[in-house]
């Protein structure tokens, strides 16, 4: 795989991934405050609870840590870590103690409710 030409963002972006997949202390650091907050306001925005919201940007950022060494280059990073994020949050299970009427009302545990709309992207 080669990285697609993006200039010197899309190159930090593939050395910044290698590091933190070799565990460079720092690039960890770095990927962590640069998609920590901002995949925690994408998912506490599509559920109803704190604690669910936590739980899951907590899951979603292993994910995205798990994977890291598969990074290509091929799409921006911040490209790469949404797809990681949708991909976890479409694979979780509605939360315990809720019923089809609540989730059915509340959109926050179906998996159509965690798409986001075409434009949107964590910010």
């Amino acid at each position: 795989m080669h990285v697609r030409e993006r200039g010197e963002t899309g190159r930090r972006d593939l050395e910044l991934a290698r590091r933190a997949s070799q565990a460079d202390r720092d690039a960890f650091d770095a990927v962590f405050e640069r998609f920590a907050g901002r995949v925690h306001r994408f998912v506490a925005a599509r559920t109803p609870d704190p604690r669910t919201a936590e739980a899951l940007t907590q899951r979603a950022m292993e994910a995205v840590f798990g994977d890291l060494g598969g990074y290509a280059g091929e799409e921006s990073l911040d490209a790469w870590v949404l797809r990681r994020l949708l991909a976890q949050l479409a694979a979780t299970p509605p939360a315990a103690g809720t019923t089809r009427a609540d989730r059915d009302a509340s959109g926050a545990d179906t998996r159509s409710a965690w798409l986001p709309p075409a434009a949107e992207t964590p910010s």
